[in-house]
C-alpha cells in the first residue's frame, strides 16, 4: 500500500527511492552527478557508541525521542574531486514536511568535510535528533526545490 501513497504525494514527478536503492542525482548548481545509497535507518539512543546523553542535556529516561540515524554511501561519479558538504546538503523532514533537526556530521560522518576523489565512495551516518519520532516515515531530500529533487522514504523502524 505504501507505494501508492508515495506516488500520490510526489505526483510522480519526484523520484522516490527506498532503503537499499541507489539514486544517481544531478546537481545543477555545480554541474555534477553523485550517487546516494541509503543502507539503513534506525532510531536509537546510541549510535556508534555515542549515547544521546553525551550530546543532549536534560534527556529524560523515558523520552521517546532519540537519534535518527541514516547510514548511507556517497559515490563521486563526476570527473572532479569535491567536498561532499560543499556540493550537496540533504534535507531531512517528517512526512508532512517540516522538521528542522540538529545534525552531527562532525561526530558521525566527518568524511563529508574531506575531499572525495572521482570514483571514490564513503559510507557514514547522517544523524538527526527528534523528541517524538512517531511519523510513519521520514523523507530525506536531495536537491530540494530543484528540477532534480530526489526523495528517499525511510519507514519508521519502531512502527514496523
Amino acid at each position: 500500500k505504501n507505494n501508492d501513497n508515495n506516488k500520490e504525494e510526489s505526483d510522480g514527478e519526484i523520484p522516490v527511492y527506498q532503503i537499499g536503492e541507489t539514486a544517481v542525482i544531478y546537481s545543477e548548481d555545480f554541474d555534477l552527478d553523485y550517487e546516494v545509497t541509503v543502507n539503513s535507518f534506525e532510531i536509537a539512543k546510541e549510535v556508534n557508541g555515542v549515547s544521546i546523553e553525551e550530546l543532549v542535556t536534560n534527556v529524560e529516561e523515558d523520552d521517546e525521542g532519540g537519534f535518527l540515524a541514516i547510514e548511507l554511501t556517497y559515490k563521486n561519479i563526476s570527473d572532479e574531486a569535491y567536498t561532499p558538504n560543499e556540493r550537496f546538503l540533504p534535507y531531512f523532514g517528517y512526512r508532512g514536511g517540516g522538521g528542522s533537526l540538529t545534525d552531527y556530521d562532525d561526530i558521525f560522518f566527518p568524511e563529508l568535510e574531506e575531499e572525495l576523489a572521482p570514483g571514490e565512495e564513503i559510507t557514514g551516518k547522517l544523524v538527526y535528533l527528534s523528541a517524538a519520532p512517531n511519523e510513519e516515515y521520514f523523507t530525506l531530500t536531495y536537491e530540494p526545490m530543484q528540477e532534480n529533487e530526489t526523495w528517499f522514504h525511510l519507514p519508521n523502524p519502531n512502527l514496523n
